[in-house]
């Protein structure tokens, strides 16, 4: 059986598209959101599964699921694919 990544070696990335970013800061007004739940959203636009989000931001998995179950309320969503399009078509 094939051993998890370990937490270390996952890194925050350096750049995310700027169309995502911009369209996340618009959501982010929108919708309210913590610098904290900004993060994680932009990591889960990013593509990043729940436990490298974790292992990124230092925190511990649960406080992340806490986080994105936050992100669903505000955002008035369901699961990620629903966040993804809500965040890239908020209106400004």
């Amino acid at each position: 059986m094939n051993d998890p990544m370990p937490m270390a070696d996952v890194e925050h990335p350096d750049a995310s598209d700027p169309r995502t970013s911009n369209a996340l800061d618009v959501a982010a007004l929108r919708y309210g959101l913590s610098a904290r739940e900004r993060e994680i959203a932009q990591l889960l636009l990013d593509g990043y599964a729940t436990l490298n989000a974790a292992a990124i931001l230092e925190l511990s998995e649960h406080t992340v699921r806490t986080y994105v179950r936050r992100l669903y309320k505000k955002l008035n969503v369901s699961n990620r694919a629903d966040l993804v399009c809500r965040v890239l078509t908020a209106p400004a």
